[in-house]
């Protein structure tokens, strides 16, 4: 069992509780008791990916030792716990990088939401990460559309691209492809993949001299039909 949780509270006997808690739940542990400990085992110690970190220790705030280890460790997950509930405290601490807040109430509660939140919130975090990704991507695709229309219109009036237009061309339904699969845009990726191989014949045709207009217009055709399912999203 690795040992990648770390937590960081100088009252022995709740450290232990939550250790053996965690332990049972096939969760490995370390235990420090200040800030400074805590980024010590950072520094030597890769395979920590997750802290559960008490508000108030005898060096430092826990919301500001959250905020310097996520400028030197962002990717990592990290709980601040507290001994009673405090606004102000949960969303400075939050803001500075927390994943979630944890009140010290009854223990049976305490134990198993830190149990909780240490197997599944990495999985939340990841989903959370994918879903900006996501709406990043159809925010990409959407500022093509009007490079994928404007060849459209052009040889649909067989006013044909050239050799490094269609470069250009391929290069980006190349890449709505590719991050179409990424997030299982299916529909999106089939037909992209589509506009590419029509795209890619026409590079690659010895033939090229702008003499074969149906191809042009099946080419229009699969990149209305692109622009339209990314218009949907």
């Amino acid at each position: 069992m690795k040992n990648n949780t770390l937590i960081v509270e100088d009252d022995e006997a709740i450290a232990s509780l939550i250790e053996n808690h965690l332990l049972e739940s096939g969760i490995g542990t370390i235990k420090k008791i200040t800030g400074k400990d805590a980024l010590s085992v950072l520094k030597t110690n890769r395979e920590i990916q997750s802290l559960i970190i008490d508000n108030t220790l005898p060096d430092c705030q826990g919301s500001d030792l959250i905020k310097e280890i996520k400028e030197k460790y962002p990717a990592l997950f990290i709980i601040l716990i507290t001994g009673s509930e405090n606004k102000a405290i949960k969303d400075q601490a939050l803001k500075n990088g927390a994943s979630y807040h944890v009140t010290k109430d009854t223990a049976i509660k305490f134990l198993s939401t830190l149990e909780r939140l240490l197997q599944h919130g990495d999985n939340q975090e990841t989903n959370k990460k994918l879903e900006l990704n996501k709406r990043q991507f159809v925010k990409n695709a959407k500022n093509k559309i009007d490079l994928l229309e404007k060849w459209q219109k052009n040889i649909l009036c067989q006013n044909y691209p050239n050799q490094q237009e269609l470069n250009d061309l391929f290069i980006t339904i190349h890449n709505i492809s590719g991050s179409a699969k990424i997030f299982d845009f299916g529909l999106i990726g089939k037909k992209a993949n589509e506009a590419e191989d029509a795209i890619y014949l026409l590079k690659n045709d010895s033939d090229y001299n702008f003499s074969k207009p149906p191809i042009y217009q099946e080419l229009a055709k699969r990149l209305k039909s692109l622009s339209n399912q990314i218009n949907q999203l």
